[in-house]
């Protein structure tokens, strides 16, 4: 059956013939009663993909004239296509995060949840979202994934950042992902048996323009005020030699290496709490990692500064970073132990040297996230404004413009991994970003201009500005 290209194209039909998969019964023993399609995710979260809830009401057994009523059951689920945006599109299929992300949940994790279990059957496996079905060929993509919402689980506010014990639940996670796959690919060669798992310095290249678009806007904020000024001729004086520090790290050998995240920060993370007798929000129960279409294989460190320095405040970071990065490394080295696999080279003081090393990772990415995600003005962030196109009599000249406009992609996005596309993505996020920078200049965003300003504040402190 013809997998649907966006969510108005669900059909009842095919929701029986994917449900009938996922519960191994035949389609014609299933009938959908009602079905509903909804937004899956806010403006900006989703950019890169289009994310949709779907609820079907399903009907099993008997037929609507037999006397034995009919077993309905409910099923929430989250339906994930490309960006219906040719461009994203077309970028995605480049970079492979389709195939990254299938792969991940069709096959990656469960061998490395496999393995966890029969190497160390008493740790907790790792969680992510239960695959419903999956379609990937060369035309046809699509997750869905169950809905996690409907089962008790959230996001935290982006705006708050995590707190100390949600952090930790989300790095003690992640380690089992790092420890794992470590340990995975000393028998399988994950690079090799999957070639859509690139490099993590090879999928970094890909956001360099937007990381130097990002730092041009933060040393143009902080020129723009007397307070900063100082400090924003100080990053302006070493801002290609802060770029060159973040890839030339993840392009030297690591001591460890394994299966990264790349996306590992708040909205990636969703939380379940256990009850309380007064309603409030109890202890953390399970956290749930998603959202894989940037994962790559390269230093864990990649993943520890991502989180810590998009998605935590200041006040968290000085008081549990140390707490932290001794519970990873005490995680990652007990398991790895565990399955005979111990790391050479990496006991905590060369550890927390290579941190020290990656400094510029978690600059450059916090500063990059936090003007991307907490601004109120990003285009990025804002709902596309419905099209004259929409209208059913146009159909036909939509699809005319929506196929020119893939053909556009289809030539342009080669020529972005050019030294001279390159040059023009930068170029571009610069425009995109000018009313991020003007947000930033009125201060009428206190929660991005404190956390912006924080980072670099801690970043001075820590040296990372000397030339």
């Amino acid at each position: 059956m013809k997998t649907p290209r966006s969510g108005k194209d669900i059909t009842g039909p095919w929701l029986e013939y994917i449900l009938g998969e996922h519960l191994d019964k035949p389609p014609a023993s299933l009938k959908v009663v009602n079905f509903t399609v909804g937004p899956g995710a806010d403006p900006g979260d989703g950019f890169n993909s289009e994310l949709v809830k779907v609820t079907a009401e399903v009907a099993e057994g008997e037929d609507d004239n037999s006397p034995v009523p009919q077993q309905t059951t409910t099923f929430s689920m989250v339906a994930k296509f490309l960006s219906l945006d040719p461009m994203n599109r077309e970028m995605n299929r480049k970079m492979q995060t389709n195939q990254r992300e299938y792969l991940l949940y069709k096959e990656l994790m469960g061998n490395l949840n496999m393995l966890l279990v029969s190497k160390i059957s008493e740790e907790p496996k790792v969680s992510i979202p239960k695959l419903i079905y999956g379609k990937l060929t060369a035309k046809e993509y699509i997750l869905v994934l169950e809905n996690l919402k409907t089962k008790g689980y959230e996001t935290n506010d982006k705006r708050k950042g995590l707190d100390w014990p949600h952090l930790l639940a989300a790095v003690d996670s992640i380690a089992r992902v790092h420890a794992m796959s470590y340990v995975y690919n000393k028998s399988h060669d994950i690079k090799k048996e999957h070639s859509c798992i690139v490099t993590t310095s090879k999928s970094l290249s890909a956001f360099a323009p937007v990381m130097t678009a990002m730092l041009h806007g933060l040393i143009s904020f902080l020129k723009s005020s007397k307070e900063t000024e100082a400090l924003g001729q100080k990053i302006a004086d070493v801002k290609s030699t802060l770029i060159q520090k973040c890839f030339s790290f993840f392009m030297s050998e690591s001591p460890v290496s394994c299966l990264i995240h790349g996306d590992l920060w708040n909205n990636n993370l969703m939380y379940k709490h256990k009850g309380t007798e007064d309603g409030t929000e109890g202890e953390i129960e399970e956290v749930m990692l998603i959202d894989w279409g940037v994962c790559s294989f390269g230093s864990p460190l990649y993943d520890l500064h991502y989180i810590v320095y998009t998605s935590t405040t200041r006040q968290v970071r000085q008081v549990h970073l140390d707490e932290l990065l001794r519970h990873y490394h005490a995680t990652f080295v007990r398991l790895v132990t565990l399955t005979d696999a111990p790391p050479s080279n990496w006991d905590y003081d060369q550890f927390i040297a290579k941190w020290k090393e990656s400094r510029a990772v978690g600059f450059l990415f916090g500063c990059a996230l936090t003007q991307g995600t907490l601004s109120t003005t990003n285009p990025i962030n804002k709902k596309p404004e419905p099209s004259v196109l929409d209208k059913p009599y146009l159909a036909p000249a939509k699809a005319l413009v929506n196929g020119m406009k893939s053909g556009l992609a289809k030539v342009m996005v080669p020529i972005t991994f050019s030294s001279v596309g390159r040059s023009m993505v930068e170029d571009m996020f610069k425009q995109i970003m000018k009313p991020v920078l003007d947000e930033l200049k009125s201060g009428k965003n206190q929660v991005l201009n404190t956390r912006l300003l924080d980072l670099v504040y801690e970043a001075d402190e820590d040296g990372l500005f000397v030339a």
